[in-house]
């Protein structure tokens, strides 16, 4: 699908759905490690891990942040009336923006939590409309949105997309990122994969045929809890083992089952 029609179909499915959801909360910044400093994340961004594309173009000030920010992506002519000025925070690697638009008579609140890689090159955390996990990735003017990965690629990832259930299957655990006896939610789209181990886009990956072997990663560290590399293999289009790799490089197996 090109970014034209990703946006048009966002926004339609927007539209549709900003009818049925409530107003979401503003969050405020956890704790992390290292101070963000100097331009910080000043710049073009881009969020995904769900439906719409939303982007915002944001600076920031010290420990605040403004900025623009709409749920089609940026630049459109004309805009859609999803967008409003960003405002939030950021301290100790750690930040908290959003922006609010009025809608059919209700306001609609766009807000995202998330950690902040030490190079500021990416962010990871939740999103007040779904409570799932997002991510965000720079993008540079005048893209609206994050480009559409490799169409190799994307044929390789739409082949072997699904949802699926892991359970850790080390024993004992090497670390202490992921709990013996719980599920991880875990899907691969086509452009990208979501879940409990954390969004990552298409770019992030390459696919080693010979191997049937998705690498994913690694990626800047950001929340502590997600890892920054995955090794995805295949049996055919099956997805048949899953080893995360943390920041510390402590590597987790798991096993993998169809999603309830």
């Amino acid at each position: 699908m090109s970014g034209g029609s990703k946006v048009r179909f966002a926004l339609a499915a927007f539209l549709v759905a900003a009818q049925a959801c409530e107003t979401g909360n503003t969050f405020i910044p956890p704790d992390g490690g290292a101070t963000v400093k100097g331009p910080g994340v000043s710049g073009r961004w881009a969020m995904f891990g769900w439906e719409d594309p939303v982007a915002v173009d944001i600076r920031q000030a010290g420990g605040n942040i403004s900025g623009h920010g709409c749920c089609a992506g940026l630049g459109l002519n004309p805009e859609p009336p999803c967008c409003g000025d960003v405002s939030g925070t950021i301290g100790d690697q750690a930040a908290a923006f959003g922006f609010k638009f009025d809608y059919g008579g209700s306001t609609y609140d766009y807000s995202t939590q998330v950690f902040v890689s030490a190079d500021t090159q990416r962010m990871a955390g939740m999103f007040s409309r779904s409570g799932s996990r997002v991510a965000w990735l720079r993008i540079q003017a005048p893209e609206s949105y994050l480009p559409d990965p490799d169409p190799a690629l994307q044929v390789v990832m739409r082949a072997r997309g699904g949802s699926y259930a892991l359970v850790l299957a080390d024993d004992p655990a090497p670390g202490g990122d992921f709990t013996p006896g719980l599920t991880y939610a875990f899907g691969i789209g086509d452009r990208s994969i979501g879940g409990d181990l954390g969004p990552f886009w298409g770019e992030e990956m390459s696919w080693d045929a010979d191997r049937q072997i998705l690498t994913v990663g690694p990626v800047p560290a950001t929340d502590p809890n997600l890892p920054v590399a995955l090794l995805l293999g295949f049996n055919g289009t099956v997805l048949s083992s899953v080893e995360a790799i943390s920041a510390g490089d402590v590597h987790y197996h798991f096993l993998v089952m169809p999603a309830l």
